[in-house]
C-alpha cells in the first residue's frame, strides 16, 4: 500500500498536481482503516480518490464514514468530472487508472465518457471537450440572458420550464 501511495504521489508532483495521504478509522475500530491518496491532478478537475476500505474497495471521499463503520454493502462506484480540466488532465486520469488496473487492481473497472480509454485518440477527446464547453457556454449565456425574476426563481417548475427552452 505504501508503493501504492508513494508513486501516485510522485506522478501527481511530477505533473504539477497535488496529492495528500489519507489514514482514518472510526473511534474504537482501528481494524476498520481507510487509506490512501486523493490527488489534485489539473485544475479546475475534481479531485481523484484512490481510498481504499477495508475491504479491499476504492472509495469516494463522500464515503470514508460508511467505510470506516464497515456499512457499505458492495463495491461502490467512484467518479471524477474532468470537463471543466484539461484534456492533458483527462488523458493522465485515464492512463493512471489504467496503470493502477495492470498494476495494483486487476479488477477495477473504469468507464469513460469521453471514449479515449478506449481509442487513445487525443484529437477526438480534444473535440468532445470543445462541445461540451460549447454547449454549457451556451447554457450559462442563455441563462445570463434570460434570466427569472426573483419570484419565479422560487419556483421549480418555472426554472425547469425556462431552462427547457433555453437548451432547444
Amino acid at each position: 500500500m505504501e508503493d501504492f501511495e508513494d508513486r501516485l504521489l510522485d506522478l501527481a508532483l511530477e505533473i504539477g498536481g497535488d496529492g495528500r495521504i489519507w489514514r482514518s478509522a472510526a473511534t474504537g475500530k482501528p481494524e476498520r482503516l481507510v487509506r490512501g491518496i486523493y490527488l489534485d491532478i489539473a485544475p479546475e478537475q475534481e479531485t481523484t480518490s484512490l481510498l481504499i476500505a477495508p475491504e479491499g474497495w476504492l472509495i469516494s471521499l463522500m464515503e470514508i464514514e460508511e467505510a470506516e463503520e464497515g456499512t457499505i454493502g458492495e463495491p461502490p462506484w467512484c467518479f471524477v468530472k474532468t470537463q471543466f480540466g484539461s484534456v492533458e488532465g483527462h488523458v493522465f486520469l485515464v492512463e493512471l487508472l489504467a496503470a493502477i488496473k495492470k498494476e495494483f487492481i486487476p479488477d477495477l473497472e473504469v468507464h469513460d465518457e469521453g471514449d479515449y480509454l478506449e481509442t487513445r485518440d487525443v484529437q477526438r477527446l480534444r473535440e468532445q471537450f470543445g462541445r461540451l464547453n460549447s454547449t454549457i457556454a451556451g447554457m450559462r449565456d442563455g441563462l445570463q440572458n434570460h434570466g427569472l425574476t426573483a419570484e419565479a426563481a422560487e419556483d421549480p417548475d418555472i426554472v425547469v420550464a425556462r431552462i427547457q427552452r433555453i437548451a432547444e
